[in-house]
């Protein structure tokens, strides 16, 4: 998915109101498949092992022809879903300015997946951030990139509102998120 470019209007008397969002043109996830080669070849390969022993597990045979290249697939996959793991949200907040405004700053409306951490299976939905900035501004496709960026682990919403929040208050240090 990647993440957001905004669609954003902005007066002086009006805080920042971003109505819509549309996916960039690239991507900037990371993956194990961009680690050190011989590491992300590994884990690669392991989870392609595992997923075909998942598909004889449940009685089918991973070598039939539409299975196949599924453990290679599902391993591609995993990478992007997974890409946040190990990396501080934070991270996606890499261009702060002085800002001479409090205005509040609000990003509406922006969509996010992520995968239960119970169950490994997707759940879904629209988000709302904002933040009172207090000397310090990100641009609003930061925060986008942030909550894409926390989104990309075994996650329960609740953590991931906590981190999101977390990752704007030490970047930007505002008066509230």
């Amino acid at each position: 998915m990647g993440h957001f470019r905004p669609v954003c209007r902005q007066s002086r008397r009006n805080p920042v109101k971003c109505d819509r969002i549309r996916p960039p043109s690239d991507n900037y996830s990371r993956s194990w498949l961009e680690l050190p080669q011989k590491a992300g070849v590994i884990i690669q390969q392991r989870i392609e092992h595992n997923i075909a022993d998942l598909l004889t597990a449940i009685g089918e045979n991973p070598a039939r022809e539409g299975l196949a290249a599924t453990p290679r697939r599902v391993a591609r996959l995993y990478a992007e879903l997974f890409a946040g793991v190990g990396v501080d949200p934070q991270e996606a907040i890499d261009a702060v300015f002085a800002a001479e405004s409090g205005d509040p700053v609000v990003l509406r409306e922006v969509p996010f997946y992520s995968m239960c951490e119970h169950h490994l299976l997707p759940f879904f939905g629209t988000a709302r951030l904002a933040y009172l900035p207090d000397r310090k501004i990100a641009g609003i496709s930061k925060l986008a990139r942030t909550l894409d960026l926390a989104c990309r682990r075994p996650q329960v919403q609740e953590r991931l509102t906590g981190q999101v929040a977390d990752a704007i208050y030490a970047a930007l240090q505002p008066r509230g998120v």
